[in-house]
């Protein structure tokens, strides 16, 4: 998931989903900065989700 959204708006929302990783490495967020543009708003929220198999690289702090 790559959500790039401004401070004006919100990013995805997931409720009571299953990510599964497909690999030892496998990730499923991406840096919030890309080809030099930056996206310090990038929201994305899990609400009652399994994460299964997914490496933490990629998910920031809060």
């Amino acid at each position: 998931m790559w959500i790039r959204n401004t401070e004006a708006n919100h990013g995805n929302i997931f409720v009571n989903c299953t990510f599964l990783g497909q690999g030892e490495n496998a990730v499923i967020a991406r840096s919030p900065i890309n080809n030099g543009r930056s996206y310090p708003y990038a929201e994305a929220v899990l609400i009652d989700c399994k994460i299964e198999n997914i490496h933490p690289a990629g998910w920031g702090t809060i």
